[in-house]
């Protein structure tokens, strides 16, 4: 395909203008009848198509799914073993799952915040060397491969 071909696709006008008000509406100076338009999502997927891009990214959610059913499934069979080895109550062996949760729900909020405030990349940097310096600290102090 040459990139005069390329040139030469044309998409349909994007429906995303329709819900922007123009500029003489924003003044005043539009039709006050004039009836808002709604899109839905159905509309824009039928616009857009469904491509690489779109399979990829519901790959990556799939895949994300599936870590995250394996987490809750590891820790209704770890708990049971856990309560057994070491003697812990009902009670305390549910508190070590909430604990989970919680601090997966603590870490989306102040990921957000600080996301939206500082940078998704820095937010990104910064938990990696919470998540990775740990495991990975101790291996500096290794004599070298000689």
């Amino acid at each position: 395909m040459s990139s005069s071909d390329l040139g030469s696709q044309q998409h349909p006008p994007s429906p995303f203008r329709s819900l922007c008000p123009s500029r003489a509406a924003m003044a005043g100076g539009g039709d006050a009848e004039e009836e808002e338009e709604t899109y839905t999502t159905d509309d824009a997927l039928t616009w857009a198509g469904f491509g690489r891009f779109q399979a990829l990214v519901l790959a990556y959610a799939c895949v994300g799914w599936v870590a995250e059913a394996m987490e809750v499934m590891l820790l209704s069979f770890v708990g049971p073993s856990v309560k057994a080895e070491w003697g812990v109550s009902g009670a305390a062996e549910g508190l070590v799952s909430s604990v989970v949760f919680a601090g997966m729900l603590i870490g989306a909020c102040l990921g957000g915040l600080i996301s939206d405030r500082y940078g998704r990349s820095t937010w990104v940097e910064v938990a990696a060397c919470i998540v990775f310096g740990p495991m990975f600290y101790p291996a500096r102090f290794l004599p070298p491969n000689t």
